[in-house]
């Protein structure tokens, strides 16, 4: 009998653990449920307008469209959402986009438009490599981070708030000017 309680503790902390949302389609996150992990530009004919309850866990933020293809209104959920406690969203849930901003990732390019050489950062920068230092000239930034840029090393000089996608190509004080990066969650 103690080998059945340990294999469920640890199949439960397993499902816990997982960074995957729950849709469900009642209320209190009863009904019929399911984990998704990646966007859904058009849920299936059993889930779309059928969406009432969604478990998000910490660090994830869910993106919820009226539409198809991430048309219509749209409100953004960084924590449990019910439709009995949001009635305008009970059943008009139509695609759903996920971030997982847990572990933040920016991605950097040395031409503007995201074009040219690329890396992808997981932690903040106080010296750039030489292979990237003055030469980052666009910035992808994920839903939910904030990147600062600061024009020499260890976070020194002129710096910038960057809040969306950015390119230098439109802010031309900062091309081929940034030698230290730092970001974080909003």
């Amino acid at each position: 009998m103690k080998k059945i309680y340990i294999l469920y503790f640890l199949l439960i902390t397993t499902i816990c653990n997982a960074q995957s949302v729950n849709i469900y389609t009642v209320c209190q996150f009863n009904g019929e449920g399911a984990n998704i992990d990646k966007n859904i530009p058009k849920l299936s004919a059993s889930w779309n307008d059928r969406i009432n309850s969604i478990y998000i866990p910490d660090g994830m933020i869910v993106k919820v469209f009226e539409h198809d293809n991430y048309g219509g209104k749209s409100k953004v959920l960084s924590s449990n959402w019910d439709s009995c406690n949001d009635l305008s969203w009970q059943n008009k849930i139509s695609s759903i986009q996920i971030f997982d901003t847990s572990k933040p990732r920016i991605g950097i390019y040395t031409a503007c438009d995201k074009n040219g050489e690329s890396a992808s950062l997981e932690n903040d920068m106080s010296k750039l490599p030489s292979s990237w230092n003055d030469k980052i000239n666009s910035i992808k930034v994920p839903y939910g981070i904030i990147v600062v840029i600061y024009e020499h090393s260890n976070y020194g000089g002129k710096y910038k708030v960057i809040e969306r996608d950015w390119s230098s190509c439109n802010d031309l004080t900062w091309q081929n000017n940034i030698s230290s990066i730092k970001f974080y969650k909003k």
